[in-house]
């Protein structure tokens, strides 16, 4: 496959578009690899006033589900923000559900991150329970 092109969400490469494969561009010079993540695939913030506010969903087993407010600290947001394309100074945490509850199962909780991370995926958290009152939001409209 060269020039592999996906929106995300495929559940494989069969689903993403490419251009050519044997004896286009493309040698096993250029071969890639790939480091999967565990668990979270990816993040959104949904029900804001800006894309750069909401509640944090993430993408976990197939589907988007909403993470709770406890033990939610600043850095966690700062890495949030990073993973959508802010710089995570100055991410705000907004608890309690402020945004919406959301639906469906909580996904994630007892996020823990030191502030260094890229990806939610490289910080520590569990999948215990938590109610629909403690899901949390991320403001990174106050980023630098």
């Amino acid at each position: 496959m060269d020039d592999l092109k996906c929106h995300g969400e495929e559940v494989n490469l069969g689903f993403c578009s490419f251009f050519g494969s044997a004896g286009t561009n493309c040698g096993h010079e250029k071969d890639v690899g790939v480091h999967c993540r565990p668990d979270v695939a990816g993040v959104r913030l949904v029900n804001g006033s800006i894309p750069s506010q909401g509640r944090l969903e993430v993408w976990m087993n197939l589907k988007w589900g909403p993470v709770c407010d406890e033990d939610f600290t600043s850095a966690d947001a700062g890495v949030i923000c990073r993973m959508l394309g802010y710089s995570g100074d100055g991410a705000t945490v907004k608890g309690s559900s402020y945004y919406g509850s959301g639906t469906g199962e909580i996904l994630l909780n007892n996020v823990a991150c030191d502030g260094t991370e890229t990806h939610l995926a490289d910080c520590s958290y569990t999948k215990d329970d938590c109610s629909n009152d403690q899901v949390v939001g991320v403001d990174c409209s106050t980023d630098g």
